[in-house]
């Protein structure tokens, strides 16, 4: 299968303070040929934390596009990854754990 040029050869900021990085990175790379970067001291956990001590902003998909949205404030630059997981019981069988693991990405061009 050919490769897509969209995405090739720009950075991309990637919204996490959890070293996302060192696994998405050379997979966006590999796949989209973006360059990654991640923000300076930026903290996600005010987007909530999954141990519910700091309250999601909203639902999972609109905090991964607010984290998405701050990363790319931060940075001056157009493109941007963020994820947001969910944890708790499955919604079919409530005695199963179940987690789920959302990757956003936010292109301003």
């Amino acid at each position: 299968m050919k490769k897509s040029k969209l995405f090739n050869n720009r950075i991309g900021v990637l919204a996490t303070m959890h070293k996302k990085e060192v696994v998405m990175a050379p997979l966006l790379k590999k796949e989209l040929g973006v360059k990654i970067i991640v923000p300076e001291r930026f903290n996600t956990d005010c987007f909530g934390t999954f141990t519910r001590e700091i309250d999601r902003a909203g639902n999972q998909l609109e905090a991964a596009r607010l984290k998405a949205q701050k990363a790319l404030s931060i940075t001056g630059e157009a493109l941007a990854f963020a994820s947001e997981g969910a944890f708790g019981p499955h919604p079919v069988f409530p005695f199963v754990p179940y987690n789920r693991e959302i990757v956003l990405l936010l292109d301003k061009v």
